[in-house]
């Protein structure tokens, strides 16, 4: 990104702004005040926003509640980049204008726009938003992000970049970590807690040092825009392993992040959710499905004493299983129908049978329910 200059301003209606003025790619403003924020349709509850934003001066004014589909007691306008290159257009997500946040977009912004020396970790269950979210925010805020998803084969040439032998010349291949510390993207690393411990001792040797010497000749210095976030799903300190491969975290290594967690949805925000993502659904089709989702993850609930099913239901899964009983409608069990392709065939037998049941035991309560109000 190239460098901009001038003052970077910040309508907010009502809301005293303090800005710093800096030189090139420095240049941020700051609304040190506290103001709240409710998700509209989707959480009862207030989300308080110390809204801290770092952007450049040649970014376009965007409605904050335009942007994020938000409430807000601000009329606040934030800026999104526009002075990008080829090569960051070409890592820019495309907003989906039905993702709805939760209040983790806070955490986001606020690290996004005051990290300090800090990096951010979201963890949360598996299919709970972490990425998505991550990208979405970015996408809103034209600002471009690389995401690499973590495992144990993960290397740290195949992040940090490599040499070749091409023309008869040595030549540096940049990997995805340098390319987002030099050009100021987002850069998300997915599954930190499969990745060996020694490949994640690498990445936070460059992190800190932002800065890597090429080895085809000088030195690459982190642009002020970057930002490293690492999603999990496990915040645990002690180096163990489970079954699932889900590594236990190095307390030193968490010491070095602002670290946040993907709360799952209660029953009144998640039906909310569904129904503002899905508008063709009937009140008793989300009703059915958010009643059994949570039906699912209570039985399978490990802490449950009298646990019935492995597998839970992620918001990510009952999202596909609403989208997919659009499509199949007419189906003659459309939700068991399209149940089987959304989550139930991956799992074993006898829990597609307790699920079944549950499904089953949704549907008629919530029609029986409808024909007696009627």
């Amino acid at each position: 990104m190239t460098s901009a200059t001038g003052c970077a301003l910040l309508s907010a209606g009502g809301i005293g702004v303090r800005t710093q003025s800096c030189s090139g790619d420095n240049l941020y403003f700051v609304l040190q005040e506290i103001f709240t924020v409710s998700l509209l349709e989707t959480v009862n509850f207030p989300a308080f926003f110390t809204g801290v934003f770092i952007m450049k001066c040649t970014e376009a004014n965007r409605s904050f509640k335009e942007l994020f589909k938000v409430n807000c007691s601000a009329d606040l306008c934030i800026r999104v980049m526009t002075d990008l290159s080829e090569e960051d257009k070409s890592h820019l997500d495309i907003p989906d204008e039905n993702f709805v946040f939760t209040d983790i977009l806070k955490d986001i912004l606020n690290f996004l726009g005051n990290p300090e020396t800090d990096y951010l970790y979201i963890f949360g269950s598996s299919g709970s938003g972490k990425t998505r979210t991550v990208r979405e925010t970015a996408a809103r805020l034209n600002w471009p992000c690389i995401s690499v998803t973590g495992s144990k084969e993960l290397n740290l040439a195949s992040l940090i970049g490599y040499t070749c032998i091409r023309d008869g010349q040595s030549v540096f291949v940049e990997g995805p970590l340098t390319t987002a510390m030099k050009n100021g993207y987002i850069f998300l690393l997915n599954d930190l807690d499969l990745i060996d411990p020694l490949v994640i001792n690498g990445i936070m040797d460059v992190l800190d040092n932002r800065r890597l010497i090429n080895p085809c000749g000088g030195m690459i210095s982190a642009n002020r825009l970057f930002r490293f976030i690492a999603t999990g799903n496990s915040c645990e300190t002690g180096g163990c392993e489970n079954q699932d491969g889900v590594k236990t975290l190095n307390a030193s290594l968490l010491d070095r992040f602002i670290i946040c967690r993907m709360t799952p949805l209660n029953d009144h925000d998640e039906y909310s959710l569904l129904r503002r993502m899905f508008p063709k659904l009937s009140l008793s089709d989300v009703a059915v499905m958010t009643m059994t989702a949570q039906k699912i993850r209570i039985y399978s609930n490990p802490k449950y004493e009298n646990r019935l099913l492995q597998n839970s239901m992620s918001t990510r899964t009952l999202h596909r299983w609403a989208r997919l009983y659009l499509t199949y409608r007419r189906a003659e069990n459309p939700f068991e129908f399209s149940l089987f392709r959304a989550y139930l065939w991956r799992i074993p037998q006898n829990e597609q049978r307790i699920v079944c049941g549950y499904l089953r035991q949704m549907i008629n309560e919530v029609y029986e329910s409808e024909n007696l109000d009627s």
